[in-house]
């Protein structure tokens, strides 16, 4: 959320936008390290939160393609988005 607040101001800080860039970057590798044990385990609120911070880097950053990179954790992922929950809940933008 901070890179897309950053990025509505007038003038962005490319500071900030490359920090958050290479933290995100950290934290996609190393998902992609566990995403078998990910896959393993049950479906709990952690589950959630890492498949909506997916979702939400497809909806506000869709040009970046996370998972050319994270092969596992793109499968993971597809399987949390194709649930009926996660399915109904879809955002959408309407500003």
């Amino acid at each position: 959320m901070l890179a897309r607040n950053e990025r509505l101001r007038d003038q962005a800080s490319q500071a900030l936008l490359t920090s958050t860039a290479v933290r995100t970057a950290a934290v996609l590798d190393s998902l992609e390290r566990e995403s078998d044990a990910l896959a393993a385990s049950g479906f709990d609120i952690g589950h959630i939160a890492i498949g909506c911070a997916l979702s939400y880097l497809d909806f506000r950053f869709a040009e970046e393609d996370w998972r050319k990179n994270h092969a596992h954790l793109a499968v993971w992922h597809a399987v949390f988005a194709a649930r009926p929950s996660v399915e109904a809940t879809r955002p959408v933008d309407d500003s």
